[in-house]
């Protein structure tokens, strides 16, 4: 006959708290009842034998014990009574109940032979891991666990068939559809009555999401660290709660020195209402991006912040601070002030240039419109002074410019000589006198004694000299008092220029030297000049390896230039400063063509060649230049450089291959003024080289040779 079977343990405290993993049926051979109760009577699980009436005939001593009655005592009794029994009922009760919280639990709960055989999976285990009951019941756990991680496992079972527990186990495990997963997991020993580990029941919870937000969690954490910017946050009452290592290295001050204090010990008194407005924004739930503010150091230095700020949520949403990022762009700030300083000099400075241009371009407009109207031999001479000199002004303008442009561009190189300084200062004082007469000034100069010798570029020098008494004579009055001093001092030659003018203002005197620099520019007091005078200066002193130093009292206090230049020991028999020989080029009556496309330039050159009693050609472009030579047979050509199609270098080569220009002299006119030009030139076949305008005293000593 069929028997109920019923395996189970009890518990230790009592017998009304036991808790029945298993339940099933066993088929029974009655016909050896000595034997069946022989074998039941060690079984270590509850088993009742009951007649088909349904009366108890046998408990064994494990029904015994669960049912605190002996054999006798229930031999005869309903099966029913004994099962209805209300503790047995409260077991029942308590079982199931169990069991429905394991069914409806999201969690992976199920158990395990210390084999590893898999003998229970609960719903969470499906959901969790894809796999149904009966696909993972009877198999071996080691299905669940990927490669790499079955020692892992191993250890685990290991550890509980020693009766310990494994806690909150960090592993991971496979799903059916072969994603892995991370897994916390708590492992149990399983006990028979007898206290036998005989398996091990697994909660596991998928904690992959957790893992993944703690690690962004970590590495954020670590990006903040590390981060070159300000990152903080405080609370809506402006309280510091956390400060990263850059605003630190920003700003000076550590974690501990701020967390707890008030965001206003970083803000300058001028700025703490704009705090009052950011949190109030950030309290409303708005971002705040790009808000660039003040802040203060420890060591009390003020820099230039961009902040971006943004509200901070708790759970709820509810708004509980600020977080804070900030940039230290006082660099970036110091550049764009500088890159607005630049556009504005630049803008001054072609507005000074286009006034130093139209002032000597009316002066010689007016003095053309009054050729036609002079009546005497002085108005005449009169309006040609005033021609040459305004040509030279242009010319000047012109040369400071490019050799600003050479200077800055490592273009220009110094021919040294050993010289003595003397002869400069002369020359140049001879370059200045106009303009020291046109304004009454005084001017004194002295000379220590003995020869003042330097290895320098004798132009250079005399350029120096010239632009800081030009410098001088702008910014002094009428009538005022200029001094130029030379000494010896140990191994430098000291150049001072000083004057009793409108002086140097304290804001100024730093940055005098600087490209475009000016003192007082505006309309009513214009003094000409492009600002570059003393840049050249400042460049040309230092290409010496000397320097030079500006000095002022103040605004009207007048002002004192020195330079310090390399001096040299005076040889033992000084040489003459060298004098340029010019070749002997035509007679004082020569046969002339000028080449030049710009047809006024070339007929003005030749009216004035021909009224020195000159014979003269004139041609427009290269090709036609070559048959006029062929036809005039030129003793010099003044052949410009910039000619349409063929330029000026190509018509040279070819008029040297000419019978009728191999000893002619070819004379550059030309635009172009560079070392490089002159290079070319003198490759070219090029005798000289004259920079438009033309010096025309330079022209006729040429011609007079």
């Amino acid at each position: 006959m069929d028997l109920p079977f019923h395996g189970g343990a009890a518990s230790s405290t009592s017998h009304r708290k036991t808790s029945f993993r298993n339940v099933g049926r066993v088929s029974i051979d009655m016909s050896r009842p000595d034997e069946l109760q022989t074998s039941l009577g060690q079984s270590p699980t509850a088993a009742i034998l009951f007649n088909a009436a349904g009366q108890i005939t046998y408990l064994n001593p494990a029904a015994e014990s669960f049912l605190a009655k002996s054999s006798g005592d229930a031999a005869g009794k309903p099966l029913a009574e004994i099962v209805c029994d209300p503790g047995f009922a409260e077991l029942n009760v308590l079982k199931e109940r169990l069991g429905a919280i394991v069914e409806s639990s999201d969690d992976i709960i199920v158990s395990k032979t210390l084999e590893g055989i898999i003998t229970s999976w609960n719903k969470g285990a499906e959901k969790i891991l894809g796999y149904a009951a009966d696909e993972v019941i009877g198999r071996h756990i080691s299905m669940l666990v990927p490669p790499g991680s079955t020692e892992d496992m191993q250890v685990i079972l290991n550890t509980v068939a020693r009766g310990e527990k494994v806690d909150h186990h960090l592993t991971k495990r496979q799903r059916k559809d072969g994603k892995i997963i991370d897994v916390s997991l708590t492992v149990s020993p399983i006990r028979n009555q007898s206290g036998e580990i005989i398996g091990a029941s697994k909660v596991g919870r998928d904690v992959t999401d957790m893992l993944h937000a703690q690690l962004l969690k970590e590495r954020m954490a670590a990006i903040v660290e590390s981060s070159d910017d300000i990152i903080v946050s405080k609370t809506l009452d402006g309280v510091i709660t956390s400060w990263n290592k850059g605003a630190e290295r920003v700003l000076g001050y550590s974690a501990d020195d701020v967390i707890g204090k008030h965001i206003s010990l970083l803000m300058p008194a001028d700025r703490v209402e704009d705090m009052q407005r950011i949190l109030a924004k950030i309290a409303r739930g708005e971002k705040v991006e790009h808000y660039e503010t003040k802040r203060i150091c420890k060591d009390g230095r003020l820099i230039d912040v961009s902040l971006t700020v943004s509200p901070i949520r708790d759970a709820q949403g509810k708004i509980v601070g600020a977080s804070k990022i900030g940039r230290d762009i006082t660099f970036q700030k110091q550049i764009e002030a500088e890159r607005q300083e630049a556009d504005r000099r630049k803008d001054e400075f072609l507005a000074m240039l286009a006034h130093e241009l139209r002032n000597p371009l009316a002066s010689i407009n007016n003095a053309v419109q009054l050729f036609g109207k002079l009546e005497t031999e002085e108005d005449l001479l009169w309006a040609k002074d005033v021609v040459n000199r305004q040509v030279k002004h242009l010319a000047r303008l012109i040369d400071d410019l490019l050799d600003v442009s050479r200077i800055t561009r490592g273009k220009i190189s110094l021919k040294k000589e050993s010289l003595n300084l003397s002869p400069i200062v002369s020359s140049a004082i001879e370059a200045v006198r106009p303009l020291m007469e046109e304004r009454k000034h005084e001017l004194v100069v002295s000379l220590s004694a003995g020869a003042l010798h330097l290895q320098a570029d004798p132009l250079r020098v005399e350029q120096i000299l010239v632009n800081l008494l030009t410098n001088a004579a702008k910014y002094t009055n009428a009538g005022g008092r200029i001094c130029l001093t030379a000494s010896a001092e140990n191994d430098n030659i000291i150049i001072k220029v000083n004057d009793n003018g409108s002086g140097i203002p304290p804001e100024l005197l730093p940055k005098i030297f600087d490209l475009f620099v000016q003192g007082d520019r505006s309309i009513a007091r214009s003094e000409g000049g492009l600002g570059i005078g003393l840049t050249l200066v400042q460049k040309l002193a230092e290409m010496h390896g000397g320097s030079v130093t500006a000095e002022s009292a103040g605004a009207g206090k007048g002002s004192e230039f020195t330079v310090r230049l390399p001096a040299q020991k005076p040889l033992a028999s000084p040489t003459q400063r060298p004098k340029k020989s010019l070749a002997t080029v035509a007679r004082r009556s020569s046969r002339i063509l000028v080449v030049d496309d710009n047809v006024d330039t070339a007929a003005g050159l030749a009216k004035l060649l021909k009224l020195l009693g000159h014979e003269v050609a004139v041609s427009h472009d290269g090709e036609s230049a070559i048959e006029v030579a062929r036809a005039h047979n030129p003793e010099v050509v003044l052949l410009d450089i910039g000619l349409p199609g063929m330029n000026g270098y190509e018509v040279a080569k070819r008029l040297r291959d000419e019978p009728c220009c191999k000893t002619a002299v070819i004379i550059a006119v030309s635009g172009y003024g560079q070392d490089e030009d002159r290079r070319r030139s003198s490759e070219a076949g090029f005798d000289h080289h004259l920079v438009k305008p033309v010096d025309f005293d330079a022209l006729t000593s040429l011609l007079a040779s």
